[in-house]
């Protein structure tokens, strides 16, 4: 298939192996983001959403772990609550997005969906 032949290309089956490894390391360094777009070429939204969910939680307890003398830094940049915000809204975006519709007009969630609502 095209997207193996594309992930070929760029290197990132030689370099990571398999993707756990390479959205454990985006992960491990902070980059929730890279780690769900990544899930999503991949082709699977399940991890994208709890990637971007995992984000959430991480700006979460920084934000939580922070004291008065760092109110500037809880103001700036990924450890705000509008970002973890931001992250949780995403993350339901991609699994609203998996819901089909039958034939006879009835709409299907996904598990992704069911997971996400928990």
């Amino acid at each position: 298939p095209p997207r193996k032949a594309a992930i070929n290309a760029c290197g990132w089956v030689k370099k990571y192996g398999v993707l756990r490894n390479l959205l454990d390391q985006c992960e491990s360094s902070g980059e929730f983001e890279r780690s769900a777009a990544l899930a999503v070429w991949h082709g699977d939204l399940g991890e994208c959403v709890a990637a971007l969910q995992r984000g959430a939680e991480d700006v979460k307890s920084l934000f939580e772990e922070r004291t008065d003398d760092d109110v500037s830094e809880i103001n700036s940049g990924r450890s705000t609550e509008s970002y973890r915000e931001t992250l949780s809204l995403i993350a339901m975006c991609v699994a609203g997005f998996n819901v089909t519709t039958e034939s006879d007009g009835t709409m299907t969630t996904s598990n992704i969906w069911s997971s996400a609502c928990e």
